[in-house]
């Protein structure tokens, strides 16, 4: 196993030396607890922004040039008030994420990490990760930049859907990180949320990995 990137499979010692080092990075993967119909656990959003965090982490934290690193454990509370009637949702409103966010950010500037780039896996959360991490970067004088991995190479993620109708990106990519992290976090000793082995054969499986899709999105 290369170098570790989780920061919760990391000592304090660990993370203070990571934190000392030039440039150090924190990266928040960002999600929600919401139904993703009767096929896909509700975890969904912030195991995909996770397994994202933690694919990235790993291939810079080794190299000719490696960024010190460590992804946080998700943050799975996020703005999904459309998703409660059907139940199985835990939403917040903007202010309460805010504080949220908000208090991560004094966390990490207290511990010294110098930039802060947040993963989100939720549809639900773009607006208002744009809004807060701005206020949050000027107050706190911290680099933060809030990101959806999905929309940075359109076409090779469109290209990885073809052939997949109706709710693809829910469907095709969520099985397909539910597929692979269930079997690299056991191999691994991951500290990814744990996925349900069974999902309904109503989402036809992706013929892409994890690594396949995040490897091309790289390039």
């Amino acid at each position: 196993m290369g170098i570790e990137v989780e920061w919760a499979r990391m000592t304090a010692p660990d993370l203070r030396a990571i934190a000392a080092r030039k440039g150090a990075l924190a990266i928040l993967p960002a999600g929600s607890l919401e139904q993703h119909g009767p096929h896909l656990p509700v975890i969904t959003d912030t195991a995909s922004a996770s397994a994202a965090s933690i694919a990235a982490a790993r291939l810079v934290v080794e190299g000719p040039d490696p960024v010190p690193v460590a992804v946080l454990p998700g943050l799975w509370l996020g703005l999904s008030e459309h998703h409660l009637p059907f139940g199985g949702t835990i939403s917040v409103d903007y202010a309460a994420y805010r504080a949220i966010l908000e208090s991560i950010v004094r966390s990490l500037r207290a511990s010294g990490f110098a930039r802060l780039l947040i993963v989100n896996g939720h549809g639900g959360n773009i607006d208002p990760l744009a809004v807060a991490s701005r206020e949050l970067a000027v107050a706190y004088d911290l680099p933060i930049v809030a990101t959806t991995p999905w929309f940075l190479a359109p076409a090779k993620i469109a290209a990885i859907l073809s052939g997949f109708r109706n709710h693809g990106v829910d469907a095709t990519i969520g099985k397909s990180w539910a597929t692979a992290n269930s079997r690299d976090a056991t191999a691994s000793g991951s500290m990814l949320p744990p996925w349900p082995l069974t999902i309904s054969k109503r989402a036809k499986p992706s013929a892409r990995s994890d690594r396949t899709m995040f490897s091309s999105i790289a390039r």
